[in-house]
């Protein structure tokens, strides 16, 4: 869903020297955005619930943590890129 958004935007025409930016553009991706960090933050409480189990095995857990550690990531870069001008 998140890029298939993002492929949209990305098909638009690029503006020209001569435009000014679109703010309803960058509305649109500071909200997709934020719907993105929504659903990250969403998918690492599933994995720290998953990870309270005290019977989980342990490859289980690894590949968890793995997984926990992809998204906090992907997260950091989804707020860095907001944190821009």
């Amino acid at each position: 869903r998140f890029e298939e958004q993002i492929a949209a935007l990305n098909a638009q025409p690029e503006p020209t020297k001569n435009d000014q930016p679109d703010q309803g553009l960058s509305a649109q991706v500071t909200a997709i955005v934020k719907g993105e960090i929504a659903r990250v933050q969403s998918l690492m409480d599933e994995i720290d619930g998953k990870l309270a189990d005290t019977s989980l095995e342990m490859a289980a857990e690894m590949r968890l943590r793995r997984e926990r550690a992809d998204l906090e990531a992907y997260l950091k870069g989804l707020r860095y890129s907001q944190s821009k001008p």
